[in-house]
């Protein structure tokens, strides 16, 4: 289940939905030195899901999908996968609220190089986190950074646990 968001592009689930063979992945999120006075330059993230080994009619095919860090949440859910492996090679930092980039761009495109096995009624966490960055001196200037990390023991924990406390279905199995 996908839920529209402003820029049509569906946002990652909130909740997992009743096992129905299809899979899940959980991308962890870590955010560093945002605070609520001081908004992270991305106001989400969208990137490309794209099968890794794909049939000629399924070439094309891949599932947009969009992370909003306003909330700064744990994770990004995104569910309804049939089994296979996945990936995602870049991903978009849209600006936040009056905010632009480079010019006037909405958005800025960064490399990723993020894979993930989905299996059938699993919830997988990916092998990588996203982490954003802000950092602020004196003069009030900032500057941050956009990026995906290994993931971190640490980082899977929280993501458990923020997905435990939505509450997980009978019937999904945990990969983590």
């Amino acid at each position: 289940m996908s839920v529209i968001g402003c820029s049509g592009i569906p946002k990652t689930a909130e909740n997992l939905p009743l096992a129905n063979g299809t899979g899940a992945v959980v991308i962890p999120v870590n955010m560093e030195n945002t605070s609520e006075s001081k908004k992270y330059p991305c106001r989400s993230i969208s990137f490309e899901v794209k099968k890794v080994f794909r049939t000629p009619d399924e070439l094309d095919k891949s599932e947009p999908r969009e992370i909003y860090l306003y909330d700064k949440p744990a994770y990004g859910l995104i569910t309804d996968l049939e089994p296979g492996e996945y990936m995602f090679d870049e991903f978009k930092c849209h600006a936040n609220y009056r905010r632009v980039f480079n010019g006037g761009q909405s958005y800025i495109v960064k490399r990723a190089n993020v894979y993930f096995d989905v299996e059938p009624n699993t919830v997988t966490v990916s092998s990588q986190t996203f982490v954003g960055k802000s950092e602020y001196d004196a003069s009030g200037s900032s500057s941050f950074s956009a990026r995906f990390n290994y993931v971190t023991e640490q980082d899977k924990q929280k993501a458990l646990k923020a997905l435990e406390e939505k509450g997980i279905p009978s019937g999904w199995s945990l990969n983590f």
